[in-house]
């Protein structure tokens, strides 16, 4: 797999052909900047950018037919995201991305569900139970790990905007967004640990217990972070362990 830094045409080719493959659900949530971001995250987790490489945005954004406005708002996404950082006069390059990087990104996810489901637990909003009901329900029935990644996401929307401040979410957005859309698709074991943990949370909020909601949320993340970087190595993008 061949990393690169400025960008050949045929580079970028690759990476908006992988734009136009994401799944439409996805597609149909993203904005100019969102689908130049997403671009990039893919690039990174896919090994075609690694860290230190410069990303071509500008590249990508006249690929891409957007304004520089968008592709400035991309690149402020990742840098927030941790994925990449700017350097003044020089560009926006690729960050450091390895396993530590990833374990403590599903780490912090685990912490910051984990505190989102515990006021859930302690405050009980019927509504958005009722919804999370409704996500395990469909969860349940899927066997694709796409839609398992799509449905996951919809379970922590409804978890996080339950009974959380404004100033929660702007943290733990960035956060929610980090990893490519695609990516889960790719991974057979989303599905089942997608499951195991909507269940383990939503049983633990339903108990109204705080501790084993926490628990379940920390586990959640940690095997779905394992199953990332157990993929990744599996590619080619993370060397061996």
């Amino acid at each position: 797999m061949t990393s690169f830094g400025v960008g050949s045409e045929g580079e970028i080719a690759a990476l908006l052909e992988d734009l136009g493959n994401f799944d439409r659900h996805w597609r149909s949530r993203w904005s100019a900047s969102d689908a130049a971001a997403e671009v990039v995250r893919n690039a990174i987790f896919t090994g075609r950018l690694r860290p230190g490489d410069q990303i071509p945005f500008a590249t990508i954004g006249e690929a891409m037919s957007i304004s520089r406005l968008p592709v400035r708002e991309a690149i402020n996404l990742l840098k927030h995201e941790g994925l990449v950082r700017v350097e003044p006069h020089r560009g926006s390059f690729v960050g450091p991305f390895d396993a530590d990087v990833l374990r403590e990104h599903w780490a912090m996810i685990g912490l910051l569900h984990g505190y989102a489901a515990a006021r859930l637990a302690g405050e009980p909003d019927h509504t958005a139970v009722e919804q999370l009901r409704a996500v395990l329900r469909k969860l349940e029935e899927s066997t694709s790990s796409l839609e398992a990644g799509w449905l996951v996401f919809d379970f922590k929307r409804v978890l996080n905007a339950a009974r959380t401040t404004e100033r929660f979410r702007s943290i733990i957005r960035p956060l929610s967004v980090f990893a490519p859309a695609s990516l889960f698709g790719e991974i057979e074991e989303i599905p089942e640990i997608a499951r195991r943990g909507c269940s383990g949370v939503l049983d633990a909020i339903e108990r109204a217990d705080v501790d084993a909601v926490e628990r379940s949320c920390r586990d959640w993340a940690a095997d779905e972070g394992a199953s990332v970087v157990a993929h990744l190595r599996q590619i080619g993008v993370l060397p061996p362990s």
